[in-house]
Order: C-alpha cells, then structure tokens, then sequence
C-alpha cells in the first residue's frame, strides 16, 4: 500500500483546506495509505461536515490525522506577533513528517519550503492556490474597503512581509533544488505566477464545486422569476471589499426599491463586521442588505438557490471557487473585471458566461442590466453560467488528480 503524506497549515474552513480534505478522500477511497498532516486543526467529524467529504469512514483504518501544534499554542500561532513562529513550526513539521514516515508521495500546498530537498526521496506534488512568495516578491495585497484602511496595520505588514520572503519560501529557478517537483496551479493566474516565481511550467487543475447531492437534484429556477436578491460569498474580513458593494445597493435601491443583499461568510474580523453593521444603519439599508455569519452548508446552498445575481468584489483572487458555486445554480455572476481577477479570467470567462466592473458605477450598472433583461436573453446567461460551472466538478477534479498522482 502506498505511503502518502498531505501536510497542510491548518485545517479549518476555506477552499484550499476543502480541496486538501477531498485529495485525501479520494485517495482513501483508492486504497491509499494517507496521513492528514496539518499544525492544527478541527477534529475530522467536523471537516466532514463542512466540505462534505467521508473521511471519518476510513479514519483509524487507512487515514491517520495529527496535528502538531497544542490549542494553546494554535491560539497563540493566529496573532501577528507570532505569525514568524508559524512558518517555523511548519518547515519543521514537513522535515519531521518525512524523518518519520518516510512517505511514498508527499503533497504540499501553494509554496516550496525551504528544507534539504536533495535527500527526499519521496515523490513530491504542489497543489499551489497561489505562492505566497509570489505575493511578496510582487507586493501583491488583498485591498481593503477605502473607507475602512488601517495604515498602521499596513506598514505591520510590510515590515513583516519582507523580514521573511527569502527565510522561508523559495524563489528561483525550481530545477535549482535538485528534485523534481511535479507542480499544479488552480488557475490560469496561479500558474502565470508561478512562471514568474519559479521558472517552471505548470499544468492546470482546476477545483471543484462540491455540490451536495440535494442540489443536484434540483432543477435551478429560471432567473426571470428570481426575486431581486444578490448574494456574495467569504469570509467577513476587509480583503473582501463588502463595505463598497453596499455602497453599489445603496445606489441600485434609488430605483430599485425591493433590491436585497445578502452576505454570507465566516466571521473573521469583528471590527470590519461591525463596520458593515454601522455603515447599512447609516445607508439605511436596514431592509435590504443582510449580513449571516458562520452558518451550515446547507443552507449557504438554500441562499444561492434563491438568488439572481451573485456579486464578487475582490480584484485580486487567482480562482474564486463561490463564483463558480453560484454559477451552478443558475444566478448571474458580476465580478470584477481584471487581470488579477481569476473569477473574470477562468469563471466568467471573460464575460462569456457573466459580467464585469471595474467600479462601483460599473457594477451598479450590470446589476441594472441583468434585473432589466428580456427573459431570453437572462435566460441564455444564466445557461451559459450553468454549463460554464459544470466544468468545475469534483468528478473532473478527482479523475485528472489521479492522473497526475498515478502518472
């Protein structure tokens, strides 16, 4: 029986933590020894339901988890000040993992650590979401609200971001390391990054939509007869730019008067949510613009169901997996048109199967257009997202993974 390690930072919620669970389900259903390898994490039951993987039937049997941080130190590993620590404690683990269970295949995720590659023999994967050394070799940051920017918060990581570019990630031609490392970008943006970072070609391997199976047995309503609902997806944190696109409703329910809004996402950043909840009282959105925090899959999929347009407003994002989610079920996605933007690049294609803005005029403007669309027209859109987002499926995910692990 193979010997697989997948070794993760954390493992929680998010869509990079989704597609390690799911690399190690598949390969457990294929009879796999694989060893779930995270510095921290939720207990296996819980990750099952909330990325909708089985990982609990093979637990114990040919699935074995540990986590190498303690809850406290975990706790601690969260604040700044302790951020250097982390990236410590994980090219640690990674040397210890491979000391230790001598894997047959290793899968890694977004960089290359900095360890004595030349005396690994295992085979080595890099399911890469986007290289964190690609960030700070380019300066590239998750933008903020305008009006909700901290300077000081800024210049902290600024500061933090260039004592630890070289310490801890590789940056450089990768054949260097003197290993073959089989490298894999989750889009077309990730893999140009990686040339850049990296010198190397990658091929492309798209994550999926994990519909559960009640979905699929639901025919989307046709968008025409949705009521005026606009959702947006992630996490309450400032990178996501809610605050702007409750700015967009304000001006859309000048005509618009029975528009909704509805943002669903983990809360992460009590101070931006309680910025969000000042800014709808002062908008006087109160009856329009609804913020829901942490709830189950099932009723994120409840949600997505109902509505008309799905808006997302970062302008950096290499995939942006929600968009493709919200494509499935038949709503319109409205995303931010350019060229850090993979949900334009490899979602949208481009405007083929959605919209783009590039400013809060602009997408006050495409949420007008599709509201104001001719039922033929909608409705062609809203097949060509359907079919657009049956590209991304797990089934294609799982095939071209095993591809790729048993090639």
């Amino acid at each position: 029986m193979q010997n697989i390690i997948i070794v993760n930072l954390f493992n929680g919620v998010g869509g990079g933590v989704r597609v390690a669970l799911h690399i190690a389900n598949v390969l457990a259903e294929r009879g796999y020894k694989v060893r779930l390898v995270a510095l921290s994490g939720l207990p296996i039951g819980v990750l099952d339901k909330i990325h909708g993987t089985n990982l609990t039937k093979y637990l114990g049997k040919n699935l074995y988890v540990k986590y190498f941080l303690d809850r406290q130190q975990s706790k601690r590993s969260l604040k700044f000040r302790f951020r250097l620590y982390v990236y410590e404690y994980y090219i640690k683990m990674v040397k210890e993992v491979i000391k230790t269970y001598d894997p047959d295949t290793l899968v890694l995720f977004d960089d290359v650590p900095f360890i004595e590659w030349d005396s690994v023999k295992a085979t080595v994967l890099l399911y890469s979401h986007f290289p964190y050394a690609a960030r700070l070799l380019y300066n590239i940051y998750d933008e903020m609200d305008v009006d909700h920017t901290k300077p000081f918060s800024i210049l902290k990581e600024r500061v933090f971001r260039s004592s630890i570019l070289h310490k801890y990630f590789f940056v450089g031609n990768i054949k260097d390391l003197k290993k073959d490392i089989e490298v894999v970008a989750n889009s077309t943006l990730t893999s140009i990054f990686i040339k850049r970072v990296w010198d190397i070609d990658s091929r492309i391997l798209f994550p999926f939509v994990a519909t559960p199976h009640s979905i699929l047995l639901k025919k989307p309503l046709l968008t025409n007869l949705r009521p005026h609902i606009i959702v947006s997806l992630g996490v309450i944190a400032s990178g996501k730019r809610y605050g702007e696109l409750i700015d967009a409703i304000s001006k859309v329910r000048q005509n618009l008067k029975n528009i909704k809004l509805i943002i669903v996402g983990s809360l992460v950043d009590k101070s931006y949510y309680r910025y969000l909840l000042r800014k709808i009282k002062s908008l006087g959105l109160e009856e329009n613009v609804f913020i829901l925090t942490d709830i189950d899959e099932e009723k994120k999929w409840e949600i997505l169901l109902k509505a008309k347009i799905y808006v997302h407003m970062k302008h950096f994002e290499p995939f942006g997996i929600a968009v493709a989610e919200a494509m499935y079920v038949g709503a319109i996605p409205v995303v931010y048109k350019g060229s850090l933007s993979g949900p334009w690049i490899d979602i949208a294609n481009k405007g083929k199967c959605g919209m783009g803005f590039r400013d809060i005029n602009e997408l006050t403007e495409s949420i007008y257009d599709i509201v104001n669309l001719e039922a033929n027209s909608i409705k062609e859109l809203q097949e060509n997202a359907i079919e657009r987002a049956k590209t991304f499926t797990l089934e294609n995910f799982e095939s071209n993974l095993i591809k790729i692990i048993e090639s």
